[in-house]
């Protein structure tokens, strides 16, 4: 596997709604100003993402197969249907086969956990936002793949599932662990309200 640092992998919707993303680098560990994790950094994650929205809006269309465009000095490869895209951001300098290989394994790896890539959709994304979130964090480990075999990943994210619903794990965390459980279904519980509220939004 060639070595190369992913900036982050976004899942948005069709219109570039969030449905999760995970910044793995920011001006902290090497990587952009815009990155910044906390609330002031989520303004510049997201003015980011619109930047790269605009231009996806005048790709002729988007398939299985991998688009990238360059949006300042990164790298943005794209797959995806009519419905959800799968983003893979990294600097141009980055070795882009390697980082194809990331993007593959991501949008493969969302096929397996969707029953297949054609099953992949806005609905089923959030139906398996667990698994989904377990797939951005089993990716990378501050930036550097950790895993680009689709099926190695999907074991381990099914693995971690499991585990977080043994009855055993959750019953004497240590204070780590139990504030990592924290925050993650914190950050899974944002990502629900922040797409359903969207959606009644847009019902009005």
């Amino acid at each position: 596997m060639s070595v190369a640092q992913v900036t982050a992998v976004l899942i948005l919707d069709h219109d570039g709604g969030r449905i999760a993303a995970k910044y793995y680098l920011g001006p902290e560990n090497g990587g952009p100003a815009w990155a910044e994790q906390g609330a002031d950094g989520a303004k510049g994650q997201l003015k980011f993402e619109k930047q790269i929205m605009k231009k996806v809006c005048k790709l002729p269309s988007i398939s299985d197969n991998m688009d990238v465009i360059v949006v300042d000095d990164y790298h943005v490869l794209i797959s995806g249907n009519q419905e959800v895209y799968c983003m893979i951001l990294a600097h141009k300098t980055e070795n882009e086969l390697a980082i194809m290989e990331v993007a593959n394994a991501a949008w493969e790896c969302m096929g397996l956990i969707c029953g297949g890539t054609a099953r992949i959709s806005k609905k089923t994304v959030l139906m398996e936002l667990t698994k989904v979130m377990l797939l951005l964090d089993e990716l990378c480990e501050n930036g550097m793949p950790c895993e680009i075999d689709a099926a190695s990943l999907h074991a381990r994210i099914e693995m971690a599932d499991h585990h977080q619903d043994e009855p055993g794990a959750a019953s004497a965390p240590s204070p780590t662990k139990e504030s990592g459980q924290s925050s993650f279904q914190a950050a899974i519980n944002s990502a629900k309200s922040s797409v359903l509220g969207s959606l009644l939004s847009r019902a009005r």
